[in-house]
C-alpha cells in the first residue's frame, strides 16, 4: 500500500469510516504477517524434527552401514543451534562437496559429533565461533571441529 492510495482514501472517506477502514486494513497486513511468521515457523519445526530423526537413528539398527558424514555433522549443527545462538556463537561448517558415505555406526558418530561440537561451544565465549570441516585426505574422511576458546590451562594438560 502506498501513501498515494492512504491519500486517496482519506480524501475519499471520512470520520468513522476512514478509521474502520484503516483499522481493516492494518487487521489485513497484520494477519498475513503472522501467517508468514507461521509458516517459517512450521518450516523450522520440521526441519528440526527431521534432523533430530536423522540424528538419532532411532529406527535404524546398530550396524555399521553407508554412513553420511556431511549429513550427520549438518545435523548435528541443526540440534544444537538453539545453544549456539544462547552464547551468540557463530557455527561455521565447511563440507567438501565430494564427501563420500563411509561404512560405520551412524547414530554413534553423530553421538561423537554431539559431543565434540558441544564441547567446542562450551569452551568459547560470547560471541565465540566453532569451525566444523570435512574433507577427504587420500582414503580418509578428515573432520576437523576448531573452537577460538582459550584452551586447556596448562596446569590441567597433564591430566588429559
Amino acid at each position: 500500500m502506498t501513501l498515494e492510495t492512504l491519500d486517496e482514501l482519506a480524501e475519499s472517506l471520512s470520520g468513522a469510516t476512514l478509521d474502520s477502514v484503516l483499522r481493516w486494513i492494518a487487521a489485513a497486513f497484520t494477519a498475513r504477517s503472522l501467517s508468514t511468521d507461521v509458516e517459517r515457523a512450521t518450516g523450522r519445526i520440521y526441519d528440526l524434527v527431521s534432523a533430530v530423526k536423522r540424528f538419532t537413528y532411532m529406527d535404524r539398527a546398530t550396524v555399521a552401514e553407508p554412513t553420511n558424514i556431511a549429513q550427520g555433522l549438518a545435523d548435528t549443527v541443526a540440534v544444537l543451534a538453539a545453544k549456539a545462538r544462547a552464547k551468540s556463537a557463530a557455527v561455521r561448517l565447511d563440507i567438501a562437496p565430494d564427501l563420500p558415505l563411509v561404512h560405520g555406526y551412524t547414530g554413534e558418530l553423530n553421538q561423537v559429533w554431539s559431543n565434540l561440537i558441544d564441547n567446542a561451544l562450551d569452551a568459547v565465549g560470547e560471541s565465540g565461533q566453532v569451525s566444523i570441516s570435512a574433507a577427504c585426505d587420500g582414503d580418509t574422511v578428515v573432520v576437523r571441529i576448531i573452537d577460538d576458546g582459550p584452551g586447556i590451562p596448562r596446569d590441567d594438560q597433564a591430566h588429559w
